[in-house]
């Protein structure tokens, strides 16, 4: 595929009176980790902060044995990015939504300039106050905004953002409906996951089954078609049955970092964790490209064995 090159400078504008401080190392960073430059330097001047952030490959693919190796050194290079911390009050995102809404009222008004200026076709300055209402947890003016960008355009893309709108209202047959009806516009399977989950709460285990059913037929991936059935079948009363499934593949597969989550997943929510799937939840997190995903599922893990402290670590 050739080289690859990345490169991105971010400006954060805080305020004027925050008390912030960058903690870490001051000088600009650079290493070459797994045949791929990285290069890094961040500086807070007065209520500026200013991050410049570069990746370029210099090896096309990278040998299994210097996996591991890469990975350790890209987590020493992670911890040593600096981090911003404040010695005052954080506002969290919900509190916007809450007491502070006031304080988004500057905000509120360009959107809503934006979409009053907006040509007659065009839903985007609806869909970007939609994203910005979901960020605080506006979710029910979110589902206005998407419903009414949906009056101008259908698109997959709506029906999809319809339905997580809806499911975080507690609306999960209207989820649901625009789920299957994105799978209709585009149907290659991509949503069955997320219908087994809502047909699973809504009391309908077994049509999950039938969607995992179809799924195995029209996926190459074994490893996904696996996970997909697992799902299915904790929701239709056979978590035992679902994670032999698993316990199959990682037998034959037993690096698969997305297996291996999945079997912490699945074994943490349905209430089948002992110490042999423990140990299975930490080689996830070893193993894993999403190492935040493998810690999350661990904490569930080590909740279900009484390991407090442990899941608090997560």
């Amino acid at each position: 595929n050739g080289p690859v090159y990345f490169a991105s400078n971010t400006d954060v504008l805080l305020p004027d009176d925050a008390k912030v401080a960058l903690e870490g190392v001051a000088a600009p960073l650079a290493a070459t980790i797994g045949g791929v430059e990285l290069a890094s330097t961040a500086k807070l001047e007065g209520p500026r902060l200013t991050i410049e952030q570069t990746m370029r490959t210099r090896e096309e693919e990278l040998p299994a044995d210097r996996i591991a190796p890469a990975r350790r050194e890209l987590a020493r290079f992670g911890k040593q990015l600096p981090v911003l911390r404040s010695a005052g009050e954080v506002r969290e995102l919900w509190q916007y939504f809450g007491k502070d809404r006031a304080r988004l009222s500057a905000l509120e008004g360009l959107y809503a300039k934006g979409i009053a200026e907006a040509e007659a076709d065009d839903s985007s300055p609806l869909t970007n106050r939609a994203s910005f209402r979901a960020g605080i947890f506006d979710h029910a003016g979110a589902l206005g905004d998407v419903e009414a960008a949906m009056k101008i355009e259908d698109s997959r893309d709506l029906f999809l953002a319809r339905a997580a709108l809806r499911r975080e209202l507690g609306d999960l047959a209207g989820a649901l409906a625009d789920t299957e009806e994105a799978e209709a516009l585009q149907p290659d399977g991509s949503t069955y996951s997320d219908q087994i989950y809502m047909l699973g709460l809504l009391g309908r285990g077994a049509d999950g089954m039938v969607l995992a059913e179809d799924f195995e037929a029209i996926t190459k991936d074994r490893s996904v078609a696996t996970q997909v059935m697992a799902t299915a079948l904790g929701w239709n009363g056979q978590a035992e049955e679902g994670l032999g499934l698993l316990d199959e593949l990682i037998a034959q597969r037993p690096t698969d970092g997305s297996l291996l989550n999945a079997l912490c997943w699945e074994a943490g929510i349905w209430g089948k964790m002992d110490m042999a799937r423990l140990e299975a939840c930490t080689k996830a997190v070893e193993k894993s490209d999403n190492a935040a995903a493998a810690l999350d599922s661990r904490a569930l893990a080590h909740f279900r064995l009484g390991h407090l402290a442990a899941t608090k670590a997560d």
